[in-house]
């Protein structure tokens, strides 16, 4: 019920404005433009074999703030806005296919790794607000990998996993347009066995893919986006 409610006040607030009059005034919307790099650790024998392996971190958000909720209260459905009125803050993903990350790690030592995770769906709160915000976010994840090794008992495998995260994040402003974050992610998958296939159920165990620690750092830019409401 929550999800579902708060899906309609994300629509309703970036959308709703559509049935507005074409004359309406333009309104701004700030764009959280992010990427960094991150490290990911495998917990199982992929992770012992190798340290860490590589991945590049992206994001793009629009930040809907209570003071643009507010000015356009009128346009979320009337049981919601005492509900959107509590909200400091509503980050909107324009696209769910995006990726959140794509996995780049050569094949330094016995093992190399390609693919891309996205995360379609994440709610968060904020643990420390100002300007340096800590906040606090679970998600849903589906991760496509390419797997190829010369050390764990197969040529190449294709990982394809949904699965939930959290994530902590702390984010410092460096300047007013530019900001540089630094987290922790933890996504459990179900498992699936090395060197198995996409239909293939692994255990909680060495053998199989079934979770992966991330930590990351985010170098934040941001940009207006006019939308003609």
């Amino acid at each position: 019920m929550l999800v579902r409610r708060l899906a309609a006040l994300l629509v309703s607030i970036a959308l709703g404005a559509l049935a507005l009059p074409a004359a309406a005034a333009p309104i701004t919307v700030p764009v959280d433009i992010a990427v960094g790099p991150a490290g990911l650790w495998f917990s199982d024998d992929i992770g012992r074999e190798q340290v860490g392996h590589l991945g590049l971190k992206i994001r793009l958000e629009a930040i809907i703030s209570r003071e643009l909720i507010k000015a356009h209260i009128n346009q979320v459905p009337a049981n919601y806005r005492q509900m959107a009125l509590q909200m400091n803050e509503v980050r909107f993903r324009p696209s769910m296919f995006i990726p959140e990350e794509l996995i780049i790690s050569p094949k330094f030592a016995h093992t190399g790794m390609y693919g891309s995770t996205w995360r379609p769906l994440q709610l968060g709160l904020s643990l420390v607000s100002g300007p340096s915000p800590v906040s606090l976010s679970a998600g849903l994840d589906l991760t496509a990998a390419f797997i190829h090794s010369d050390s764990l008992g197969f040529s190449w495998m294709f990982l394809l996993r949904p699965g939930v995260d959290l994530q902590l994040e702390w984010e410092i402003a460096v300047a007013r347009d530019f900001h540089v974050s630094v987290g922790w992610q933890s996504v459990l998958y179900i498992p699936q066995p090395l060197g198995g296939g996409v239909f293939d159920l692994g255990g909680f165990n060495d053998r199989s893919i079934w979770h992966v620690g991330q930590v990351f750092l985010l170098f934040h830019g941001f940009s207006n986006y006019q939308a003609n409401l």
